[in-house]
């Protein structure tokens, strides 16, 4: 679990690293504040509920379901339990932000499938790039 202050530092990470995707694992009441980075962000919430915020609105994400954050969208997860359990994924492709389906903000619930996807990340934390890949190919 990150403090505010490395999560900051891992923020500006995901953006100056492209070609990477960065995995997190939560289970905290550890709030981050509004940000925003270069790449989508796909946020699974596995257990109790969550608020995703950005300037304009504040959605409610159930659990069993994920949000999708465009790039560039200012946002913030919020808990008001311990007993969340969150998978965070950040990923860039060309083009993310005028695709019709990554280019938006849309709360989904998770197909079986997409869950065992979720599930097989839940040991990864950190950036992986395309030298990473080898080991976590299925």
């Amino acid at each position: 679990m990150l403090t505010t202050e490395e999560f900051l530092v891992e923020l500006e990470n995901i953006d100056r690293q492209p070609e990477t995707m960065f995995v997190q694992q939560q289970q905290s009441e550890e709030n981050y504040p509004l940000h925003q980075h270069q790449k989508t962000q796909l946020v699974y919430v596995r257990g109790g509920v969550a608020y995703l915020i950005t300037p304009s609105k504040t959605y409610f994400l159930p659990a069993r379901h994920y949000v999708l954050i465009p790039p560039g969208l200012a946002h913030r997860v919020l808990f008001h339990s311990a007993q969340h359990l969150i998978t965070g994924l950040c990923f860039a492709e060309a083009g993310d932000a005028e695709h019709p389906f990554f280019g938006r903000l849309g709360i989904y619930p998770v197909t079986d499938l997409l869950y065992e996807l979720l599930r097989y990340t839940t040991t990864w934390y950190g950036h992986y790039g395309p030298a990473q890949y080898e080991p976590y190919l299925f």
